[in-house]
């Protein structure tokens, strides 16, 4: 703006106070601290609105009083000398200090008392609340910095370079290298080299603030050289929304991977140990068992065609034997051939499941339709019989839990993936009973999927169904 006055503006600081006792009086009046003007008796001459505030009485009331009287406690307190010794001397007094008073209650007040011609000045700031937010974020700051250096998990905090700007003492047990060693380093100096590029691009994207509660799971380097595995979760810290830093909780799960390692060999052995005990029982049933039936089954059809019509109570009594010994024997194929599907190896893994469908329907009633969007797919012995278990275990579980009329099965191949859907108009399986570590069917679906490489996924709707998907590699991969 242009200034188009005759005389130039001066500074408001160059104005002198006689030329400007209005302005002085309107900023004194406005000011948050308490302005008051005293005599050497300690008589009020003049006091502003926040100094009316902090005593509580108009300043009307207060022009003309003795601030002993409004006051009392300022003469037993010691403060009424050091205020006389201000007009004496005239040397300032100032003191910070949580002032006890019955009539205003205690209060922090930061006082400056200087000497103006025969009397007294004093500016009183009340800091009571101020101080007490002080205090609750020193108090803050005292718990979480106590939290952090006593955390059994690690804390990194990294500068926008990537460097550790502070990392929590419990790294020492996590990796072997003391806070002074790593502080200031790279934090990709401890990264494995084959997650390098997947840390850069992590840290890159939290920088951006386009990410946040990261979780990873990567390789550390202990300082004996050997590699531990952690878990992670990683924040962007910010101010006024631009990004200063990212905080890294991390966790050592090296013991709970190995010994998860071992659980999972171990159900690996006890599947394949189980597996071996079903075909040498079944093959047992199959072979012992079906022969002597079907030998006793041809014993009796000799002994059938020999009976002539005027005995026919026995000849309807063989008949029945005949007809009982057939229904054993179908018993002990369909007994042998579920502990044990040999039709995978003779006929491949479309043939057991479609058997194991139609087994399924005309056992239960239930209407069971099985769609191959695929053929010959081709799945190594181990594999495929975990896959026909899996649909075996599902079936088993519609048929006792779901209460359902239709059953759809299909399967197909995808990116490189063996996909298997079972879909039931049951009522539906809840997220409780998903999640239950008491299902041992559902874990044991998971396990065997799991060993494959592969995933169970179960999802249900109230009184819409259930949905089994069953995703396995067709390329053999290592247990995950």
């Amino acid at each position: 703006m242009v200034n188009r006055s005759k005389k130039p503006l001066r500074p408001l600081m160059n104005i002198p106070l006689k030329e400007s006792p209005g302005l002085f009086k309107q900023f004194i009046e406005s000011a948050s601290e308490a302005f008051v003007l005293l005599d050497e008796n300690l008589t009020c001459l003049s006091i502003n609105q926040a100094g009316a505030r902090l005593l509580g009485m108009p300043q009307s009331e207060l022009i003309g009083k003795n601030i002993l009287d409004v006051v009392p406690d300022v003469k037993k307190s010691g403060r009424y000398d050091k205020y006389m010794n201000v007009i004496k001397t005239g040397e300032p007094f100032y003191s910070d200090e949580l002032i006890p008073s019955p009539k205003f209650g205690d209060k922090r007040l930061t006082v400056k008392a200087f000497k103006v011609g025969a009397g007294l000045g004093m500016i009183v700031d009340d800091v009571t609340e101020r101080k007490k937010t002080e205090d609750a974020l020193r108090h803050s700051e005292e718990f979480f910095r106590a939290v952090t250096e006593n955390a059994l998990d690690g804390i990194t905090v990294l500068d926008m370079n990537g460097k550790i700007a502070y990392v929590s003492p419990s790294v020492k047990h996590i990796l072997g290298y003391k806070q002074d060693e790593l502080i200031g380093t790279d934090y990709f100096f401890i990264s494995h080299p084959n997650e390098i590029l997947q840390d850069s691009k992590l840290f890159d994207n939290l920088t951006q603030i386009s990410t946040f509660n990261t979780r990873t799971e990567s390789m550390v380097k202990h300082k004996n050289g050997s590699w531990r595995i952690v878990e992670a979760v990683a924040n962007p810290v910010s101010r006024n929304g631009i990004v200063d830093g990212i905080v890294i909780n991390w966790r050592d799960i090296t013991e709970r991977r190995r010994i998860e390692e071992e659980l999972r060999s171990l159900s690996s052995y006890l599947q394949q140990a189980r597996e071996q005990e079903r075909a040498l029982i079944a093959r047992q049933i199959h072979d012992e068992l079906g022969q002597a039936l079907t030998a006793f089954k041809m014993d009796l059809a000799w002994l059938n065609h020999r009976l002539n019509a005027e005995q026919e109570p026995l000849l309807k009594k063989t008949r029945a034997m005949l007809e009982l010994t057939d229904k054993a024997i179908q018993t002990v194929r369909t007994l042998s051939s579920e502990l044990s599907p040999k039709l995978i190896e003779d006929l491949g893994l479309e043939a057991a499941l479609d058997w194991l469908t139609e087994e399924f329907q005309n056992r239960t009633g239930i209407e069971c339709k099985l769609t191959l969007k695929s053929k010959d797919i081709a799945l190594e012995p181990e594999r495929a019989t975990a896959v026909f278990r899996i649909f075996q275990e599902a079936l088993t579980n519609i048929a006792r839990h779901a209460n359902a009329t239709k059953v759809k099965v299909s399967l197909r191949e995808t990116d490189s993936k063996f996909v298997f859907r079972i879909v039931d108009n049951g009522k539906g399986i809840t997220r409780e009973q998903v999640s239950n570590p008491r299902s041992f069917g559902l874990m044991g679906m998971r396990e065997r999927a799991r060993f494959c490489g592969g995933e169970v996924e179960i999802t249900g709707s109230q009184d819409k169904g259930t949905a089994v998907i069953v995703r396995i590699p067709l390329n053999k991969e290592e247990p995950r």
